[in-house]
């Protein structure tokens, strides 16, 4: 993490010691995490893909835990303890990408960032997984809804997108109820949302970076 993101969701800085390599994070990549232990905001870093507590720290095959689906996370085997104990994180980003199936059938990347911050969070849960050979397996996974009528146009195959978080919303996500919490799952302003496609080499078509994806659900 660099500064300007620990100072974006309130971070002492020197608490920072994760460094991403690269701009791209995809699923299994390790990132870095914001979430709060025993009253205190800190960040981590984590699997991103899910592995439950049960598991024993492996990852089920043919299982996508990349994303939550919010209307189902409370009850899904996979996610509904992490909500039960109120193990919330926030992935700070810079942008996301969605795919956009054209009119010919073919796929175009699109780049989605806000107007009104340079880095932003998404709504995410997190687990800890324990080996056979004891080691420790701390993994997340990034909470998704059904999508704004913007997002809607641009990811308009499945129609979902990522809960993006408002700065204010910050401290109730991470250490608040299980209510207040839900209530914070709501669309981010389209008025406040960019978007625009991608055509640098640097954001390749099959990728997704930093907390953004396209995973089935």
């Amino acid at each position: 993490m660099t500064p300007a993101i620990a100072a974006a969701f309130g971070i002492t800085f020197p608490e920072v010691g994760h460094e991403v390599e690269g701009f791209d994070a995809r699923p299994t990549d390790l990132f870095p995490v914001i979430r709060v232990r025993e009253g205190k905001r800190e960040p981590a870093t984590m699997r991103w893909g899910l592995i439950p507590h049960w598991a024993r720290g492996v990852a089920r095959a043919g299982i996508s835990t990349f994303n939550a689906r919010s209307e189902t996370m409370e009850t899904a085997p996979t996610f509904r303890t992490a909500w039960r104990k109120s193990q919330r994180c926030i992935v700070p980003v810079a942008c996301f990408f969605e795919p956009h199936v054209t009119e010919r059938r073919a796929k175009v990347t699109y780049r989605v960032w806000l107007r009104d911050r340079p880095w932003f969070g998404l709504a995410g849960l997190w687990d800890e997984s324990v080996t056979e050979a004891g080691e420790i397996i701390t993994s997340c996974t990034l909470i998704t809804m059904e999508a704004s009528p913007k997002l809607a146009e641009i990811h308009n195959e499945k129609k979902r997108q990522p809960v993006i978080l408002r700065a204010e919303d910050h401290d109730v996500w991470l250490d608040g109820t299980a209510d207040e919490a839900r209530k914070l799952i709501r669309h981010y302003p389209d008025k406040l949302i960019l978007a625009a496609p991608v055509i640098s080499d640097r954001f390749p078509g099959t990728g997704q970076s930093r907390g953004l994806f396209d995973e089935p659900e």
